[in-house]
């Protein structure tokens, strides 16, 4: 019931934000707020599960195991790792078709973003 962003994501847009910052190597409240919406609901992130329900048996009568990458790794690393895939294939998509990446309402995110800083740059100015 959380969100979360891919690592490479968030580096990509701290990069679009670096010279629109107010403080150099700090992200203010205001800049944080702004990159939430680029962020994925938990919820809505499908991750592969077991194969079997992990108490199957063999003819040996030991546990099968489908796949110990169920096992090994949390679910917030699961989550991690299948948000940086998305993402990486959303980039090369669009690296191939030689346009940018399209996102989910990409431009009314940007739009919003940058009324957000001039509002907020107003607001110090004052």
């Amino acid at each position: 019931s959380g969100r979360s962003i891919a690592p490479l994501k968030l580096q990509h847009q701290l990069k679009k934000m670096r010279d629109e910052v107010d403080i150099a190597g700090r992200l203010q409240l205001y800049e944080f707020l702004d990159i939430i919406p680029l962020s994925t609901h938990t919820s809505n992130i499908s991750i592969q599960g077991e194969l079997n329900s992990g108490t199957a048996k063999d003819g040996q009568m030991l546990y099968k195991i489908d796949n110990f990458y169920n096992f090994l790794y949390t679910q917030d690393d699961k989550i991690k790792t299948q948000l940086e895939k998305d993402y990486k294939a959303l980039i090369s998509r669009a690296i191939r078709a030689g346009q940018p990446p399209k996102t989910k309402e990409r431009g009314k995110i940007i739009e919003s973003t940058a009324q957000n800083r001039k509002a907020h740059r107003n607001g110090i100015k004052k």
